[in-house]
C-alpha cells in the first residue's frame, strides 16, 4: 500500500497543533511532511520536499486540498 503524505496548512497554531498531536500518522498510513500557517508559505516548502512543482490554485482560496 502506498502511504499518502501529508502536509499540514492551518492559520490557526492552536488548531494546527492539536491536529498533528491527536493523530497516529503513521499507524493511519501517512507520513506526516510538514506544516505551515498559511498556503503562501506551504507553496514552497511542497515544492522543496517533493520536487514538484506543478500545483497551481489562488493563494486566496481557502479549504484548498491536494495530493504530494
Amino acid at each position: 500500500m502506498n502511504e499518502i503524505k501529508v502536509f499540514l496548512v492551518e492559520d490557526e497554531m492552536v488548531i494546527r497543533r492539536g491536529i498533528k498531536n491527536s493523530i497516529d500518522w503513521e499507524k493511519e498510513g501517512y507520513i506526516f511532511c510538514g506544516e505551515a500557517s498559511d498556503g503562501e508559505l506551504a507553496y514552497p516548502m511542497i515544492i522543496k520536499k517533493t520536487g514538484y512543482s506543478d500545483y497551481r490554485y489562488p493563494y486566496a482560496v481557502h479549504g484548498w486540498t491536494g495530493t504530494l
